[in-house]
């Protein structure tokens, strides 16, 4: 996720990243680097409409918002705020067993489009 962020930014692309994990990776990331680009906010997941709508004011083409791994009032309200879901799945036995409340996820959400690697639609 990070990675697209900064991929995006090097791209000329103004890029917003919302961290709404509360383990702060996102956040904790963007203090470690002398970069102030992407610019990186950590928020509480009621604030998220209110951090969208501000970074769009400011200028963001692009946010990406970081999620707790797990099916969470974060990852709902950041499916619902999203044109584009990506789920970081490994080909591992635990990614695979939490596809299910994923899909919980995405349906609480309203379905919108998800792709996981390969660029594969997940439904």
């Amino acid at each position: 996720m990070l990675r697209l962020a900064i991929e995006a930014a090097r791209r000329g692309r103004s890029v917003a990243v919302i961290d709404l994990d509360p383990q702060t990776t996102a956040a904790n990331w963007s203090d470690r680097r002398a970069k102030d680009r992407p610019a990186v906010v950590s928020c509480q997941v009621s604030r998220l409409p209110q951090v969208l709508a501000t970074a769009e004011k400011e200028g963001a083409e692009l946010a990406i918002i970081d999620t707790p791994g797990t099916s969470t009032d974060a990852a709902i309200a950041a499916s619902r705020s999203a044109d584009l879901v990506l789920l970081p799945v490994q080909p591992q036995l635990y990614d695979i067993e939490t596809l299910p409340s994923l899909k919980d996820v995405l349906s609480l959400a309203g379905n919108p489009p998800a792709r996981g690697r390969g660029d594969r639609e997940i439904r």
